[in-house]
């Protein structure tokens, strides 16, 4: 998307990319309006009774996802299928891989579907930005990385913005004081 980018004379320049731009804002749509329905579901008067629950609610929604997708996977990767499915019996790693990714990633999911009936989606939405910036410093941990210089900034910048994020409506809400004062 956009990056830092230190040049080999020390400066520093902006790398951007204008495809990763609008993959990350149509992605984030997406996942804003799918944050949004499923807290006005689980808010429907009934829904837990005929659902059972919000893990199978999830469910649901990943269901109708897939169904979605078939048709653009189809139309964008079809003519690739064939030689996916000859590495995934073939190659032992990549089907393990894949297989625990996809059982991790719909477990995570399932349990930011669970908060969801306790937090507002905003504030889902500012943990998720905050679980990415978790993950690049557990990667540069496992992976022995070092986070120095722009990668500092970066992480420093995402900390930041999620902390305010999550600290603004009480800065910018007015004391009592002057609320009383003001009706009075």
């Amino acid at each position: 998307l956009a990056a830092l980018k230190q040049r080999e004379d020390g400066s520093i320049e902006l790398d951007f990319t204008i495809g990763g731009l609008v993959g990350a804002l149509i992605a984030n749509i997406f996942a804003s309006f799918k944050g949004a329905e499923s807290h006005k579901l689980m808010s429907t008067p009934g829904i837990k009774e005929r659902l059972g629950s919000v893990g199978n609610q999830f469910a649901f929604m990943i269901i109708i996802s897939f169904l979605v997708t078939i048709p653009i996977t189809i139309i964008t990767e079809g003519h690739k299928f064939g030689e996916f499915v000859e590495m995934f019996q073939t190659n032992q790693k990549l089907s393990t891989n894949l297989v625990l990714a996809g059982l991790t990633f719909y477990t995570y999911n399932e349990v930011a579907t669970m908060t969801m009936k306790k937090i507002s989606p905003v504030t889902n939405s500012v943990a998720n930005t905050a679980k990415r910036v978790v993950v690049i410093v557990g990667s540069a941990i496992v992976f022995n990385e070092s986070i120095s210089g722009l990668k500092a900034i970066g992480c420093t910048i995402c900390i930041v913005g999620v902390f305010l994020n999550s600290i603004i409506d009480d800065l910018l809400a007015p004391s009592k004081k002057t609320t009383k004062a003001k009706e009075n």
